[in-house]
């Protein structure tokens, strides 16, 4: 039998925390009463319970004599789901996402394609969705007066 760390008084006071509690729990109590009680779990997310309930707890593991070794610690049977890995290939094919368009060619041949670490420039034009909108990615007019001035 152990001892009892915090007596009811202690325990309806903010003497006691919650996570001195739940410490208290899985220090002393079986695994099949704790999750029999909701308070099975780590320990930042069983304080996360109202401080009512992990004293009943506390006060039911000493009630019921609850405790690691005993004849309530049964080991409880996790279940795991059986998971099939199955390989998804990709399908490449389909028509591209974006359009392509190439304003000029280079004037020699061999040098079509940019080196690695090279910068190269790319031009976009923002469109509206709805005719007769403004193009928000342009500068207000009284922005222009002010880069004008």
């Amino acid at each position: 039998m152990v001892d009892r760390k915090y007596t009811s008084e202690e325990l309806a006071t903010d003497a006691v925390g919650k996570k001195d509690i739940v410490n208290e729990l899985h220090a002393h109590g079986a695994e099949k009463f704790l999750f029999d009680m909701k308070v099975l779990g780590s320990v930042k997310n069983v304080a996360k319970k109202p401080k009512e309930d992990l004293i009943k707890a506390y006060e039911k593991m000493y009630e019921d004599g609850a405790f690691k070794g005993s004849e309530v610690d049964v080991e409880l049977v996790k279940k795991v789901a059986e998971v099939k890995v199955t390989k998804v290939e990709k399908d490449e094919g389909g028509p591209p996402k974006f359009k392509k368009k190439i304003i000029k060619k280079s004037p020699n041949p061999d040098s079509r394609r940019p080196n690695k670490g090279e910068k190269i420039g790319c031009y976009y034009i923002g469109r509206a969705r709805r005719p007769g909108r403004k193009d928000f990615r342009s500068a207000s007019a009284a922005e222009k007066r002010i880069a004008d001035a």
